[in-house]
């Protein structure tokens, strides 16, 4: 993203209709496990976030680089980003203020506010946006070794998520919650994005 040329960052309306689409599928998913699948709030969040994220993280974007090649790069980018940074914000917050053990409302805030910094994937959009439109090139060494560290990112998240599935108590919920959001993922999603788009 950092390599991109700003002029292909800098696109108000893509950027507004994609997010607002994960938003409503986020709430879509959200409101099903809620109401329908009598999940609990904290537990709704997860499926709302489920229902969101699927389409955005994981292979999406290998496999829409695959499919459209490397013009899809900039706009893949974006929508990660700006997805990311949405839900990777909401869902902390909404979980922390289920937690009665926060003392005030502002000290949730202020967690969520310090897990928000602490995010490598919100810091690093933020970083990658502040590089492109503000030019900042590495050295070749720093270069070298981020172009690394990407490389590795994917293999190792999803070795990651394969060695924490869940394997107790937990196995119902994600059962229970798992047909619910997959309506969002696989239908709502695509769909409110391009009337979204359609309407820009």
């Amino acid at each position: 993203m950092s390599k991109t040329p700003f002029s292909e960052l800098n696109n108000p309306p893509f950027l507004i209709a994609t997010t607002l689409a994960t938003m409503i599928a986020f709430i879509v998913a959200m409101g099903v496990g809620r109401f329908i699948g009598s999940l609990s709030l904290r537990e709704a969040t997860l499926a709302g976030l489920a229902g969101a994220y699927g389409n955005i993280g994981y292979m999406r974007p290998g496999l829409a680089l695959a499919v459209l090649g490397a013009k899809a790069a900039a706009p893949t980018a974006l929508i990660f980003c700006c997805d990311s940074i949405f839900l990777f914000t909401i869902v902390p917050l909404l979980i922390e203020l289920t937690d009665r053990d926060h003392p005030s409302l502002l000290h949730a805030f202020g967690v969520v506010l310090r897990q928000i910094a602490l995010n490598p994937l919100i810091m690093s959009a933020v970083a990658g946006a502040l590089s492109a439109a503000l030019h900042i090139h590495l050295p070749v060494a720093l270069d070298n070794m981020v172009v690394f560290l990407q490389s590795a990112a994917a293999p190792t998240a999803l070795f990651v998520l394969g060695v924490t599935v869940p394997r107790d108590k937990r196995e119902a919920f994600a059962r229970r919650s798992c047909s619910n959001n997959k309506l969002s993922a696989m239908a709502t999603h695509p769909e409110v994005y391009r009337a979204l788009a359609g309407a820009c």
